[in-house]
């Protein structure tokens, strides 16, 4: 994301709140992660315990990767699923009673878009 609407942007850290102490830790995963965007996605995915990450914007690219992060495991894995097209500045919800994730719109290479995308875990 961004630490403000003027930058820098964009970065590729990941923190976490303790609720009991209300304070921020920054989490250092090792190997692979997703590269520093802004504008994605991040939604979780209950069955699994994992954060999944969609899409966002790196300079001009909007991407259409996707990334899952294990809270357990303290790891990312990239997932190589078809899907939505290349986006930024969506909406993600989980589903957890119907087992899906739902994507809706966002800014698409060709403009501001109204796509709906569900997908099932």
């Amino acid at each position: 994301g961004c630490s403000s609407g003027f930058g820098p942007c964009p970065q590729g850290d990941l923190w976490v709140l303790d609720l009991k102490t209300n304070r921020w830790s920054e989490l250092a995963p090792p190997g692979a992660k997703p590269s520093p965007r802004s504008n994605p996605s991040l939604s979780y995915n209950s069955a699994k315990g994992e954060l999944v990450l969609f899409g966002g914007q790196a300079g001009r690219d909007k991407s259409a990767e996707t990334w899952s992060y294990n809270i357990a495991r303290n790891a990312w894995t990239r997932s190589d699923m078809s899907g939505p097209g290349p986006r930024s500045s969506h909406a993600t919800a989980p589903d957890p009673t119907g087992k899906r994730m739902v994507i809706f719109g966002g800014q698409a290479p060709a403009g501001p878009n109204a796509e709906v995308w569900v997908w099932g875990y």
